[in-house]
């Protein structure tokens, strides 16, 4: 039965509301991320998966699409759209992989170095300026949760979330 006009409908509550430390984690990222879309996007002409290449290119030059994909925690799809467009803008240069023929590596074109160079102090100042505000002993602790975290979610790679461990009750998720 729909709701009459001006109600809404009544939604269960199933523990994935705006206080849950997913939410609050996403929404970490999106805060952070904003100033990129706001200052550099239009600027650059660049999405944020793009820097996000950039940033895996720049670290580990010579990545095919799968490992880019990989590195960055997105599906093989949103890397290759991304590579393609960064190459389509003279941003990286792909090149044949000497020991495999069938696979490709790529690296920043200067272009692209050049661009990340332009943006990259702007990042790490907002990085500086986040974590600036754990002690050192929170910023361990931080990585090692954020480590134990990323291992656990290597599983979700099919799109299969794994079963809650044993006893959880999803309260772990609540702040």
């Amino acid at each position: 039965m729909r709701p009459a006009a001006g109600e809404t409908a009544a939604i269960p509550d199933l523990g994935l509301g705006v206080d849950t430390l997913f939410y609050r984690l996403m929404r970490l990222v999106n805060m952070t991320a904003r100033p990129f879309f706001t200052d550099f996007a239009a600027r650059y002409d660049l999405t944020i998966n793009e820097w996000r290449v950039m940033l895996a290119l720049n670290a580990r030059p010579g990545l095919s699409v799968q490992e880019i994909a990989e590195v960055n925690g997105f599906d093989k799809m949103s890397a290759s759209r991304a590579v393609r467009r960064l190459i389509s803008h003279g941003r990286v240069v792909r090149a044949t992989d000497g020991n495999d023929r069938r696979r490709t590596r790529h690296s920043l074109s200067p272009e692209g170095a050049a661009i990340f160079a332009a943006i990259s102090p702007f990042a790490l100042d907002r990085a500086d300026a986040l974590f600036g505000r754990l002690s050192a002993r929170e910023v361990a602790q931080l990585k090692r949760i954020l480590d134990k975290l990323e291992r656990h979610a290597e599983v979700w790679k099919d799109g299969e979330a794994p079963a809650r461990p044993a006893g959880s009750t999803g309260a772990a998720a609540k702040t």
